[in-house]
């Protein structure tokens, strides 16, 4: 399974979406949390949840009871695990996942603390096992395993750090969490062939029909 955030920028007034267009990361217009399901080469949209705003339930609450309301008897006889990227790092969300018996494969900031009082930045072998310090409160001890990537980013290049709660090699969790950008193809394909990000409804109903048929036009069109 893998989770993301979209956002579908619009500008203007669109009354009848009251409520439904917000600001998040200086981007104005409906936010989307996706889940999608990727089975082998298969990558397949599953569900969807709009962001309300601030003061409402965060994206990661979302993406969690997405999670949860996945039906169990689809999952059976499978190794399940879910990515997501660091936006979604929280550690109610790992706690979470970890309690539905699924892997969970997140980035992270470097920043992030341990039970030992390090910054993740501190460390420098991928192999040791490590506890969170905020994943730790929530009273659920879960042995963490940590790799990192490069990024090419403005010219240079990003040091991001991805975190699994199943026991993994380093280049298997940089291989494993690599797979999170099938999410990202999901959304370039619904925005440049279906014009998802284009679309001129000026109800909630209306949304909400270009969103599902966008989604059904990504499964009919793969093999």
């Amino acid at each position: 399974m893998i989770v993301d955030l979209t956002t579908l920028e619009k500008r203007g007034k669109f009354r009848g979406l009251q409520g439904w267009l917000h600001v998040l990361k200086n981007a104005r217009g409906l936010h989307l949390v996706v889940l999608c399901v990727k089975i082998g080469p298969h990558c397949f949209p599953w569900s969807f949840r709009i962001w309300h705003g601030k003061g409402s339930k965060s994206p990661t609450v979302h993406a969690l009871r997405m999670i949860q309301t996945f039906p169990g008897t689809l999952s059976k006889g499978f190794k399940v695990r879910v990515l997501a990227d660091g936006g979604f790092d929280a550690a109610m969300f790992m706690v979470g996942v970890h309690q539905l018996g699924y892997s969970c494969i997140v980035g992270t900031r470097s920043t992030r603390k341990t039970t030992e009082g390090k910054k993740l930045s501190q460390y420098p072998f991928r192999t040791r096992t490590i506890y969170l310090k905020d994943v730790q409160q929530e009273q659920i001890p879960i042995p963490i395993y940590f790799s990192w990537v490069w990024l090419e980013r403005n010219g240079g290049w990003e040091k991001r750090y991805v975190l699994s709660t199943e026991k993994m090699t380093p280049d298997n969790i940089r291989r494993t969490g690599r797979r999170r950008w099938t999410i990202e193809g999901v959304f370039k394909i619904c925005k440049n062939r279906f014009g998802l990000h284009h679309f001129g409804q000026q109800s909630k109903i209306g949304v909400l029909r270009y969103l599902l048929l966008s989604l059904v036009a990504y499964v009919g069109m793969t093999p």
